[in-house]
Formats: C-alpha cells, structure tokens, sequence
C-alpha cells in the first residue's frame, strides 16, 4: 500500500571515525599508541549551538566515532545516495572536537554515510493505517529508532494480532501528522 501522504522525508547523513590520541594525559591514562582506553572516554553528546552530535569512544580499530544528529542533506532516491565525504559535514564535525574535545588528536581514517527517515516533528509514527484498518505502520524512526525496537516490535505486534497496545501511543499517531498538513 502506497501512503504518498505520509510526509516522511529521507536526510543522508555523514558518519566519521577519527584515529584517536589524547594529549594532556598521563602514561597511566593512556593506551597502546597514545590512544583512549576503555573506559577513558564514554559515549558523549554535545547539543551547541551549531547542532546536535554524539560519538562513541574507539571500539574498533577505525577509533572515536562522531557524527552530526540535527541538519542532513535531502535525498530523493536512496537507492542513488552519494556516499562520499562532503567537506563542510567534516569542517563541522572538526570544529566540535576542537571545541569539545580538544584533547583528542587524530586523523580521519573512516567515513559512511546512513540515512534517515524524518518525521516533520522528529518522532516516530506507530498506529493503523487510516483507510485499512488491519494495516499497522512503523515508520518515521528518525534516527533515533533503533534504540527502540525491543517495545516497537510490540507495539507492532500489538497492532498486528490484537488490533490494540496498552502502550500509550497516541502521542505517535499518524493522526498527528495529517492534522498538521491539513
């Protein structure tokens, strides 16, 4: 079933993982290579002025990850996505670790670009569709969904077997978006 008056928009955004070393601290806070142990550095969320990031201390051999929540760049076809570094996504991502980090030192040695599926207001859409009653929808997870699933996964079954879910859900109805655009 096609829902061409969803209004869901999908945003390329730009992943980055830099080679990390921490610069001020003592031998016993640092790693092989000058790099953060675990536990030196946790996961982190900056909300400035400039926008929304979050990282991730280095779990993997491409070190710190780091990337930008707010802003994104309109994709048309995600089938067609650009997946290449874009330079004022990285003078932005660079800017922030120099603001809020500037004790870690590093080159780029990673980039991927996701996609995300945007609700006008950010949130999640969770419900029936509204000419197909046995027709559930998820969608809309704007990012931030994943973090989500074990109760989305009920709720949809929910919707799905019993028609219904005791989880307070009308904040998410699709209801909501379609009275906006009216």
């Amino acid at each position: 079933i096609r829902m061409p008056w969803l209004p869901l928009r999908v945003l390329r955004k730009s992943l980055f993982w830099y080679e990390s070393r921490l610069t001020g601290k003592s031998p016993g806070q640092i790693g092989p290579r000058g790099s953060p142990r675990p536990g030196d550095l946790p996961c982190f969320a900056f909300d400035s002025p400039t926008g929304f990031f979050y990282g991730f201390p280095p779990l993997d051999s491409r070190g710190l990850k780091i990337a930008e929540h707010t802003g994104g760049t309109p994709c048309d076809d995600p089938l067609e996505v650009d997946r290449s570094v874009y330079p004022h996504e990285q003078e932005r991502i660079d800017a922030v670790l120099a603001a809020y980090l500037p004790g870690l030192t590093g080159s780029l040695t990673d980039h991927a670009a996701c996609l995300y599926t945007m609700s006008p207001d950010g949130h999640f859409v969770l419900g029936h569709h509204p000419d197909h009653p046995l027709v559930s929808i998820a969608a809309g997870f704007s990012g931030h969904g994943f973090k989500f699933a074990p109760v989305i996964g009920e709720i949809a079954a929910d919707l799905a077997l019993d028609g219904r879910t005791d989880h307070p859900i009308g904040f998410l109805s699709l209801d909501r978006l379609l009275q906006e655009a009216a």
